[in-house]
């Protein structure tokens, strides 16, 4: 799916992950090790914003406007993609919400598709790579869009609720307010 594309207002998680560099030598017989912070973000705007772009990609691979080589393979997996990658991993967190089990299901099923497309239009049926892109495509990929708003909403709606609860006092015999 290539890079995730946007980026407004969504709700991103961070990942951080610790990459060592090889040891650095300083001009003395010194030796440093240094280390970075990589950090990656899944925004869930960019993956409805990527998930978009492939109906434009579609539209242009099955007209011939693209050249660009589009392995069926890689297409049809459905974890391969910044959100499917956050699905089987990070995202695993909320599989005990039917949204999360929606949008896993029909993400699957939307990556089934283009990789259907794909095939179709390396078997030179355009036709059907056609009518596949106005029918499963169309309605898998509204799905999918709609799934990923759904349990946007529902982890959103959560962390708020988590940030509003008010905080807990309990008083002591001399008066004093201690907060916990």
């Amino acid at each position: 799916e290539g890079r995730a594309f946007g980026g407004h207002h969504a709700q991103s998680v961070t990942h951080r992950q610790t990459i060592q560099h090889a040891p650095v030598k300083q001009s003395t017989h010194h030796v440093v090790q240094r280390e970075s912070i990589v950090t990656n973000k899944f925004s869930f705007t960019d993956a409805e914003d990527a998930h978009r772009k492939w109906k434009t990609r579609l539209v242009q691979y099955i007209g011939g406007m693209n050249k660009e080589e589009i392995s069926a393979e890689i297409a049809s997996s459905d974890n391969k993609c910044d959100l499917g990658k956050w699905i089987y991993g990070e995202g695993m967190q909320h599989a005990h919400h039917k949204e999360y089990r929606d949008l896993k299901e029909s993400h699957a099923q939307f990556h089934h598709s283009v990789g259907d497309i794909v095939r179709a239009v390396q078997s030179n049926k355009r036709e059907d790579a056609k009518r596949l892109l106005g029918g499963d495509f169309s309605n898998r990929s509204t799905k999918t869009i709609n799934a990923i708003k759904h349990l946007q909403d529902i982890i959103q709606s959560r962390a708020s609720h988590t940030q509003s609860k008010p905080q807990m006092r309990t008083g002591t015999d001399d008066g004093d307010w201690e907060e916990f």
